[in-house]
């Protein structure tokens, strides 16, 4: 080689390793329509031992995705006030961990060239951009015409109004997309997975119920369709999250099958195996830009950032004097509009003009002004509002400013609202009882300080009020009123029998000790915020509330999952959470079964409680 260009030798080396690589690799991966079909790939002893150690084994953290029904997320769309903007179709908000999504467009689970896959297509998140909707379907025409046997699979994309997913840390504003890796069977058949396999570094997945070969040719073939379509239909890709070896395959494959060097280049520059997360073994994760016209709405490139940014971006600041000239707007709608996008945005310039919206005729208008002083967050926007709270007599408005506070943790304001005996009236005359409604809304505060207001209100002549101070003292405490007054000896005086126990409580006590004290009164040994305690944990969820209740709450923290609202996780805990908890293999029946039968056997079973005094 004397006398060559370096540049030449290198290459050359480089066709040499790629080759001799490739050689190594299973004969199913890199099967495609331009070569004979693959022969089998037979399955060495250590595979299968490994496979059959893997099918013997409880299902632990690695199977628990094999095991699980869906998830049903919910079809519910979040509305978006279009003022002054040039966006068509779908928008995606802020980021892709922290953001939302705004007409949709949906991927229908079946196509010519693509499917959703069947363990992932019950639970509703086939919503995405119109962009990402058209790259996907563009690639999955360019895939099927390269290779005639493989279609793209798809697992989560986004839900119909974005949001969190309990899946992932991501696809919270529809540009981010789980698609199957291309795989084949030992025989060289084109596999169609139902759920997304782990390729381990020989290239097989052996946690499938059927071992499926990473098809190399085919996987190249995707990632160089959806580069291409990313240059047709004007959408930028960002990242490509794939496992490092499987990059390598691919990789290796295509500079020796002598592919565009450019779109080599292309898809080193975006191929990632992501930091601080799982390797992406199972699916390749694709994440798009902001699309354009999304900019000036808020969409943030940036995979995280604060709320507080959505509204920093230049094209968003060029909007906020059309938005904020809204606010004076004749159409209610228009200026009810303004007022939440202010809020979306963080527009701390809009302030004043909001707080005078805090006095305008339309309830929905000032709803939406009092949601956006809520988000600004500032000491003057809690000032105007607990101004506005004492001369508000819509209940729809006054309500919105009760739940704020919960949520902004203002428990000062409730506890001031604990005073206030005003009844406003719903339009069907419904009354909205303010001192109760406040006590409730503190029971869910998570906070003790609150305990001795609540026990003043036991000896309030309203029943509405002394039944919500009595549930909320409960949830707080993780405490019934009848099992204290049982120990007491004394159930003729609640308001006594709560003011002995707050008395002997220690000063500085943290909630999560008074709540596990609850629990052990009761029988139940649960001892810490854990994995070891889900069974414990399981079972109260049997028992009437505030068990089941911080039962449910303790579940959450230790698994890091908080469901929805709606979907029967607090209203029916014990239907939601244990099929949940079964389908995950977290627990199992028999060993709540025998924790619920010790309950039992102490007379502490679910129904043995009597009601509260």
């Amino acid at each position: 080689m004397t006398g060559r260009d370096p540049r030449h030798a290198r290459l050359w080396l480089r066709t040499v390793i790629a080759a001799l690589t490739l050689t190594c690799l299973p004969d199913a991966a890199f099967a495609a329509d331009r070569t004979p079909a693959a022969s089998p790939v037979p399955l060495r002893d250590a595979d299968l031992a490994r496979r059959d150690a893997d099918r013997a084994r409880p299902a632990g953290r690695r199977d628990v995705a094999q095991t699980i029904d869906a998830d049903v997320m919910p079809l519910w769309q979040r509305p978006h006030p279009r003022i002054d903007s040039r966006a068509r179709g779908s928008i995606a908000i802020g980021t892709v961990t922290e953001g939302f999504l705004v007409a949709p467009a949906e991927v229908p689970v079946q196509g010519k060239h693509h499917y959703v896959l069947d363990k992932i297509a019950p639970r509703n998140t086939r919503f995405t951009t119109d962009e990402m909707r058209g790259l996907l379907l563009c690639t999955a025409q360019k895939l099927h015409r390269r290779h005639r046997d493989q279609r793209l699979g798809l697992g989560n994309l986004s839900r119909a109004g974005g949001g969190d997913v309990p899946w992932s840390v991501s696809h919270n504003n529809g540009r981010d997309a789980d698609i199957a890796f291309l795989a084949r069977t030992p025989a060289g058949k084109a596999a169609v997975p139902d759920f997304l396999y782990h390729f381990g570094r020989d290239l097989v997945a052996h946690d499938a119920p059927e071992p499926m070969v990473f098809d190399v040719a085919a996987n190249w073939t995707l990632v160089r369709s959806l580069l291409e379509c990313e240059q047709q239909r004007g959408v930028h890709i960002d990242y490509l999250f794939a496992a490092r070896w499987l990059q390598r395959a691919m990789l290796l494959y295509a500079s020796a099958a002598e592919e565009p060097a450019e779109v080599i280049a292309r898809a080193r520059r975006i191929l990632h195996q992501p930091r601080r997360a799982a390797a992406h073994a199972d699916h390749l994760h694709l994440r798009i830009g902001c699309p354009r016209d999304d900019l000036q709405e808020g969409c943030l490139d940036k995979s995280r950032a604060p709320a507080t940014a959505i509204g920093q971006a230049a094209p968003v600041k060029r909007r906020l004097p059309a938005v904020r000239r809204a606010l004076s707007h004749r159409d209610p709608a228009r200026r009810a509009g303004a007022a939440e996008l202010l809020g979306l945005y963080r527009d701390e310039a809009a302030r004043p003009a909001l707080e005078r919206t805090l006095r305008d005729p339309n309830a929905e208008v000032r709803k939406a002004a009092v949601v956006s002083l809520l988000q600004l967050g500032d000491e003057a926007s809690r000032r105007a509002l607990r101004r506005a709270f004492d001369r508000e007599e819509d209940p729809r408005v006054a309500s919105a400013m009760l739940r704020g506070w919960l949520e902004a943790g203002d428990y000062g304001a409730l506890l001031a609202a604990v005073a206030d005996p005003r009844a406003l009236r719903y339009a069907d005359g419904t009354p909205l009882l303010v001192r109760s409604f406040a006590a409730t809304l503190l029971g869910h505060s998570g906070e003790l300080a609150p305990l001795r207001a609540l026990a003043a209100m036991l000896r309030d002549p309203a029943g509405a009020a002394r039944h919500a101070a009595r549930a909320a003292l409960e949830r707080l405490t993780n405490h019934a009123t009848v099992d204290l007054a049982l120990e007491a000896g004394d159930g003729h005086d609640e308001a006594a029998v709560w003011e002995r126990f707050l008395a002997r409580l220690p000063k500085r006590s943290k909630r999560i000790d008074v709540v596990l004290e609850g629990f052990v009164r009761r029988g139940l040994p649960v001892t810490g915020v854990s994995r070891a305690e889900v069974v414990r944990l399981a079972a109260a969820l049997a028992l009437p509330p505030p068990y089941s209740d911080n039962a449910v709450i303790l579940l959450g923290r230790a698994l890091r999952y908080q469901p929805e609202d709606g979907r029967g996780s607090r209203a029916t805990p014990l239907e939601f959470w244990m099929p949940w908890l079964e389908r995950r293999s977290l627990i199992h029946p028999d060993a709540v079964a025998r924790v619920q039968q010790g309950l039992q056997r102490d007379g502490l079973a679910a129904g043995t409680l009597a009601t509260p005094l």
